[in-house]
This record gives C-alpha cells, structure tokens and sequence, in this order.
C-alpha cells in the first residue's frame, strides 16, 4: 500500500508542500490545492496568487472567444446551406413549372392537330355526300 507522503489529493498532509506542481494553468486543480491549505513556508503570495488567477482568467477568456467564433462559423455555414437549400428549390420549382408548360402546349397542339383533321373529315363527308345527291339528281 502507498505511503501517506506519496499520496495525491485532498488526503496529503498539510506539510507536503515540496512535490506539488506550481503552474499558472495549474491554478489549484490538477495539486489539490485548496484555499487556506497553504502555510507561511508556502512561497505564494498574494502578488502569485493574483497573477495566477489572472493567467486563469486569460485561460478562460481565450477559451470562450474560441468557441463564440466556433458558433460564429457555424452560424455562418447554416445560413449558407439554407441559402444554398432555398436557391435549389426556387431552381427545381422554376424547372417544374417549364416542364408543365411544355406538356400542355404539347397537349394543346395534339388537341388543335386532332380537332383540325375531324372537322376536314366531316366536310370532306359532307362534300361527298353532296356531290353524290347532287350526281344522284343528275342522273334521275
């Protein structure tokens, strides 16, 4: 089992101050040091413990700024898509509507061809049909 000297954390003892790691990013979190745990043989004072606070602070601002402009990207690459998904649309429905423009003149244009041919055929009939009354008389 360890030793009580070599343990970590909040189970040290006070006087085992020597082997603790003294970096500003350290700031407490990773030694265990807590408030009030340090002695009068501690070399901090307060002049270290607020430039530690304040490299924390910095530590802390940077990180934040890097993450507004993470959401900032992000931000920008979901109004880019949404424009890009809206322009698509507007493109798809400007196509469909000029394929539906094209089917009905289509169909209009086999509607006038095929009105057309019946009409010419009834008159044809109907010229024949004359004519033969017509010869019909003649020859009576």
């Amino acid at each position: 089992m360890d030793e009580p000297a070599s343990r970590t954390g909040p189970e040290r003892r006070p006087g085992d101050n020597e082997n603790r790691l003294r970096h500003a990013v350290d700031a407490g979190f990773l030694s265990g040091a807590r408030e009030g745990e340090f002695s009068d043989s501690d070399s901090c004072d307060s002049d270290s413990e607020s430039t530690r606070l304040a490299d924390l602070s910095a530590s802390f601002r940077v990180f934040s700024e890097s993450l507004l402009r993470r959401e900032l990207a992000e931000m920008e690459m979901m109004k880019s898509r949404e424009a890009l998904r809206c322009e698509a649309e507007k493109r798809r429905m400007e196509s469909e509507a000029e394929l539906t423009r094209m089917m009905v003149q289509t169909q209009l244009q086999i509607a006038s061809f095929v009105a057309g041919k019946s009409r010419s055929r009834k008159r044809k009939r109907a010229e024949q049909d004359e004519s033969t009354q017509l010869s019909q008389r003649q020859n009576s």
